[in-house]
């Protein structure tokens, strides 16, 4: 009778005859990175090799790591299994590769700082400390405008133009003149500023200028704004849903 361990090495090294033989399943094997794309990779090496891992009932995601400890078990895998032995080898350094680009990214956005250098930002942005309001101004469900001209531009369009409230089951917002001197706190462009609750110390909320000036970081969220700002408009459920698919795609994009 075979022993276990004679068993488990014939049942691996047919899974891995089947990927040398197959460079579709090696190109698989080097971009199966996540767990979704573990999944892909099981998936298509079962449709050609059904019994691949006979006797496990694991997820997909958990039997690739299963067969990748195979290949280190075994010494004379690498050897005998050159291709399959390259694919890991790509998928490894692939792991190398995104992890010192993704730290180099960080630093390069702002986000991996010495303890120096975090304590001097923060000391450079101006605290104020206010009370809450009991009544909040500017008032809630209200446009908000700062000049007469704009509100000679703005305020008929609100107030009658079809295209300013296209879904008839919510009412139309008044508009409202800002008056400056009932402001707290005005807050200049360009400036950073953190509010804390006068009466409770919480943070009540941050305003970071210029916090990266990566141009790649803020190219991708302006796009991720632009595509919000296009799809987050009223509409039907059925509409919504139905935008649904498109939307996520872009996002994801």
């Amino acid at each position: 009778m075979r022993s276990s361990i004679a068993s488990r090495k014939a049942q691996a090294f047919k899974v891995f005859e089947t990927i040398q033989g197959s460079s579709y399943l090696q190109d698989l094997l080097v971009i199966a990175t996540s767990p979704a794309h573990k999944t892909f990779f099981v998936n298509k090496l079962v449709i050609t090799l059904p019994d691949a891992f006979a006797g496990h009932t694991k997820q997909p995601a958990q039997l690739f790591d299963i067969m990748t400890t195979w290949f280190g078990q075994f010494e004379d895998a690498c050897v005998k299994f050159d291709a399959v032995a390259m694919a890991l080898k790509q998928r490894q350094d692939y792991f190398i590769t995104h992890r010192n680009l993704k730290g180099d990214f960080i630093h390069r956005i702002g986000l991996q700082w010495s303890p120096a250098a975090r304590n001097g930002f923060w000391n450079s942005i101006r605290v104020v400390k206010l009370s809450k309001l009991v009544t909040p101004y500017p008032p809630v469900g209200h446009w908000i405008c700062e000049t007469d001209p704009i509100d000679a531009k703005w305020r008929k369009y609100l107030e009658e133009d079809p295209r300013a409230q296209p879904d008839r089951r919510r009412p139309r917002l008044p508009l409202s003149r800002l008056d400056v001197h009932m402001l707290r706190c005005d807050i200049r462009a360009g400036e950073s500023v953190i509010i804390i609750d006068k009466d409770t110390g919480e943070l009540v909320m941050v305003v970071f200028r210029s916090f990266s000036n990566h141009p790649g970081l803020l190219a991708h969220i302006d796009g991720i704004i632009k595509r919000a700002v296009e799809y987050r408009k009223s509409m039907r459920v059925s509409d919504f849903y139905q935008s649904l698919i498109p939307y996520n795609s872009l996002l994801l994009a």
